[in-house]
C-alpha cells in the first residue's frame, strides 16, 4: 500500500511531498502550494521512501532537482521560481521500476513594482555567463548545509526578491535576489556551510563569490568591494567572504540548479531546505 501525505502548512511556508512505495503501486495525487497569506515558499523538499529498487529522477518544467539519499530512501530539493506558470505542473517521477506522474498546482505570487534609475550599460554579460552559468549544472552531491541560512549582511532589505523594475515607464526585469542596503566597509558573511566554487572581481556584479551548499543549491554574493576567500575554500554559516562598497549593490541570490528562489525562506528556518534534515 502506497500512502502520500503533505505536513502542516503552517509549519512551513509550502507542501513538503512524501512518497512511500510499496509492491510496485502508487497512489494518485495532487499536491497544491499554499500561501497561508504570505509569499510562496520557493524550496519544496521532496521525500522519497519505502521500498525502492534504483536511484529516483523528477522530471519537470519548474527545475531540475537533485535528489540525496538517505536513510528512510532520497530526499531532494525542487525551486518554484517567480516567473514559473501558474497552473498545474507534471511531475514525471522514475525509481526503478517505479513510474508516475503527479500534478502539482503552482498558486502565483503578486509581486511590488518599483521605479528604479537607468544603469549605464557597463557591459561584462559574456564575461558572466561564462564565468556562473556553468556553475548552475555542477557541484557537489552531498548535503553541505544545516539548519537555517543566515543574512549575509546586516543591513536592511533594500529590495525584496520577485520586485518588479521599472525604468522610464518601462519593464526591466525582476529581483532574482535580495539587494541589502549594506554599510561601505561591512563585512559579508557566508550565509550558510559550503565550498566556494567562485571567488573574483566581474564587469557585471562588481566582486562575486559563489558558495556550493550541495543537492544543488549554491549562494550566490554579488556587488563587494573586496573578496577575501579562494576558489575550493571551505567555509561555514557567518564566515567573512569580504567587504561591502558604494560602487555596486550587494545582492544575494540563491539558486537551485539555474532556477532563483527566494532567499528569505531559508532565512527564516521555514523552506523545503530545512525539512527533515537529519535524516
Amino acid at each position: 500500500m502506497s500512502t502520500f501525505m503533505n505536513t502542516d502548512p503552517k509549519a512551513f511556508s509550502g507542501v513538503w511531498v512524501f512518497c512511500e512505495q510499496r509492491q510496485g503501486k502508487m497512489m494518485p495525487t495532487t499536491f497544491e502550494l499554499i500561501s497561508e497569506g504570505r509569499k510562496l515558499a520557493d524550496e519544496l523538499g521532496v521525500q522519497l521512501s519505502g521500498i525502492l529498487d534504483g536511484e529516483p529522477s523528477l522530471e519537470t518544467d519548474l527545475g531540475t532537482v537533485w535528489f540525496r539519499k538517505t536513510a528512510s530512501g532520497y530526499m531532494g530539493y525542487l525551486p518554484v521560481t517567480y516567473n514559473a506558470e501558474g497552473g498545474d505542473h507534471t511531475l514525471h517521477l522514475t525509481c526503478g521500476s517505479l513510474e508516475k506522474d503527479i500534478t502539482l498546482t503552482v498558486t502565483r505570487t503578486m509581486y511590488d513594482t518599483v521605479t528604479v534609475p537607468a544603469e549605464e550599460d557597463t557591459g561584462g554579460g559574456e564575461e558572466f555567463r561564462n564565468a556562473i552559468w556553468p556553475l548552475y549544472t555542477t557541484g557537489s552531491s552531498a548535503k553541505l548545509w544545516n539548519g537555517r541560512f543566515e543574512a549575509p549582511s546586516a543591513g536592511a532589505v533594500a529590495m525584496e526578491y520577485g520586485v518588479t523594475q521599472m525604468v522610464d515607464g518601462q519593464r526591466s526585469g525582476q529581483a532574482t535576489g535580495l539587494t541589502y542596503a549594506a554599510a561601505d566597509g561591512e563585512t559579508v558573511t557566508a550565509p550558510q556551510a559550503g565550498n566556494v566554487v567562485f571567488a573574483g572581481t566581474l564587469t557585471l556584479t562588481g566582486g562575486t563569490v559563489v558558495i556550493d551548499h550541495g543537492c544543488g543549491v549554491k549562494s550566490y554574493l554579488y556587488g563587494l568591494e573586496t573578496v577575501g576567500v579562494e576558489r575550493g575554500q571551505s567555509v561555514s554559516a557567518g564566515d567573512p567572504l569580504g567587504t561591502a562598497g558604494t560602487a555596486h549593490n550587494l545582492i544575494y541570490e540563491l539558486r537551485i540548479g539555474s532556477k532563483s528562489t527566494d532567499p528569505q525562506t531559508a532565512l527564516d528556518g521555514n523552506s523545503g531546505l530545512q525539512f527533515r534534515e537529519a535524516e
